[in-house]
């Protein structure tokens, strides 16, 4: 009896292992756990836009502004975290900075974008 109490628990571990295995084999498209928000800054401003992508391979990040691919410079750098928390940073923000701004996660399996207006914040003022 004890014997085959043995090759059960052998049996059922060799299949949770093969499970397991095949489970980390499937992947999925690209989607997003938290998208992007409208956001406001001040000129000569820090602004971070944030968003939360998953996927299955992990995605590559893409950032647009009114359409056109950013590209990183000295005033906007891109990072992306292990936790799927990918971050556009503008620092000394001037008023051409303004738009809509889009970040695309892609893998093999899919694409999926969010988009957000970066805005010039401040007082509301009201005309009378």
């Amino acid at each position: 009896m004890e014997q085959e109490g043995k090759v059960c628990f052998r049996y059922l571990k060799n299949i949770s292992k093969r499970f397991w295995f095949f489970f980390n084999k499937i992947g999925f498209a690209a989607v997003f756990k938290e998208k992007l928000v409208d956001t406001s800054f001040v000129i000569g401003g820090t602004v971070i836009l944030r968003c939360k992508a998953q996927g299955n391979p992990f995605p590559r990040i893409f950032w647009y502004r009114n359409d056109e691919f950013i590209i990183e410079d000295d005033r906007i750098q891109f990072a992306q975290g292990e936790d799927g928390l990918c971050t556009l940073t503008i620092t000394h923000c001037k008023a051409s900075d303004i738009g809509i701004y889009r970040c695309v996660a892609r893998n093999v399996y899919g694409d999926a974008s969010c988009k957000a207006r970066l805005l010039i914040g401040g007082k509301t003022i009201l005309f009378k």
